[in-house]
């Protein structure tokens, strides 16, 4: 076991943050797939309560390394909004999950990147050039190319997972905000301690005790979105963005082949073609980012 850490330890940087960032990415594929096979017996809002959690359970040890001190913090009333949004968040994007084919749903989410860097221009005063604004464009064509609205309106379940794609871009560039002031424990600690008991409180409205099988899916749900998110954190902090961030949608093609063989879903050409232009959208907003932040 030694001599394999030794040899992994040895690995390229980035070549270590790519590894990291496929492991996230099939995470939360799975994570994503065994949501949508329970979601035909337990409500969305249960299973939120049950993602964040269970989530919290597992990164407790690491809260608690510091002790109660070092959690304490003068912006309560900020978590508690961050709480709100993230939980709702979630709701919106399992709601959708439901509702949609998986590999559908995975890429409509991958607009959250788009909708972060429209964010940013206004509110982080990010660089406003028409390069940016053309990439934003392609993404943003990829959304509609999947939607594909009619004159009888719009797939509610693609509404939702775009919703949730937005309320997360707004979570994000939040926390980006924030962690200019508080330590990204803190940040992560409060959030997930208040949005547990508001997706619980949520929850009740619906709640059907589950099953020992439901129970155990819902424990992995947990776990392994807790090990995406670990993951992908580790990939971005060992390895350069512009290497890590495009192998992220990989998360598309996990999608994609779960959906087929779990559920005998295959995706469409439209959503091929709008997956194709999320995904170049995403990875070039990306790679324009580590250049800004190189100066």
């Amino acid at each position: 076991m030694n001599a394999i850490v030794s040899r992994i330890a040895a690995l390229p940087a980035n070549v270590r943050g790519i590894c990291l960032m496929v492991v996230s990415a099939a995470s939360y594929a799975i994570m994503l797939a065994i949501i949508r096979f329970i979601s035909k017996d337990i409500h969305f809002t249960e299973i939120v309560f049950f993602r964040v959690g269970i989530g919290l359970i597992v990164l407790l040890p690491m809260f608690a390394t510091g002790g109660l001190a070092s959690m304490r913090t003068r912006h309560l009333w900020r978590y508690t909004y961050r709480a709100a949004m993230q939980a709702a968040a979630m709701a919106a994007y399992y709601l959708g999950l439901a509702m949609l084919p998986l590999a559908a749903a995975v890429t409509l989410s991958q607009t959250t990147a788009i909708f972060i860097a429209i964010i940013a221009i206004w509110v982080l005063n990010e660089p406003s050039v028409i390069g940016r604004w053309l990439v934003i464009a392609l993404g943003l064509s990829g959304m509609i190319v999947i939607v594909r609205p009619s004159f009888e309106g719009v797939d509610y379940g693609a509404l939702m997972v775009v919703l949730s794609a937005l309320l997360y871009a707004i979570y994000q560039v939040d926390a980006k905000i924030l962690s200019r002031t508080e330590p990204v424990t803190l940040i992560v600690f409060w959030t997930m301690v208040l949005a547990t008991p508001m997706a619980f409180v949520a929850s009740l409205f619906f709640w059907v005790w589950p099953t020992p099988e439901q129970f155990f899916w819902l424990v992995i749900v947990g776990a392994i979105g807790t090990l995406g998110n670990w993951t992908m954190t580790m990939a971005y902090k060992i390895g350069e963005m512009t290497a890590c961030a495009p192998v992220a949608y990989t998360q598309l093609v996990w999608a994609a082949f779960i959906g087929f063989a779990v559920f005998g879903e295959i995706p469409d050409l439209w959503t091929w073609i709008g997956a194709a232009m999320i995904a170049a959208s995403g990875i070039a907003l990306s790679r324009m980012e580590a250049r800004r932040a190189k100066g």
